[in-house]
């Protein structure tokens, strides 16, 4: 696989980390998804996309609607730090 061809694609993925690290209340949610999806090697990124919406549909629905009850206050921080990092904060 030429990598050129698929540096969009990958830009594309890391947004979408980094998004989902904000919406997902954090570190617990991208840590399942690293553990289940990411902890070996992929042959391409279709395989990996199929890796992570099966870990994804696999995350505990407790967890979901604790992200989703912190989001407010994740929110709130956000806002305070003008965008900038405010984990642990």
């Amino acid at each position: 696989m030429h990598r050129s061809r698929h540096q969009p694609e990958a830009k594309q993925w890391r947004m979408a980390t980094e998004f989902a690290r904000f919406i997902c209340g954090g570190l617990l949610i991208m840590e399942h998804l690293e553990n289940e999806a990411c902890s070996k090697p992929h042959q391409s990124i279709e395989a990996k996309k199929k890796s992570l919406v099966k870990a994804w549909n696999a995350i505990p629905q407790e967890v979901i609607d604790r992200a989703v009850d912190d989001f407010p206050k994740r929110l709130k921080k956000c806002i305070d730090a003008q965008g900038g990092h405010f984990e642990n904060k």
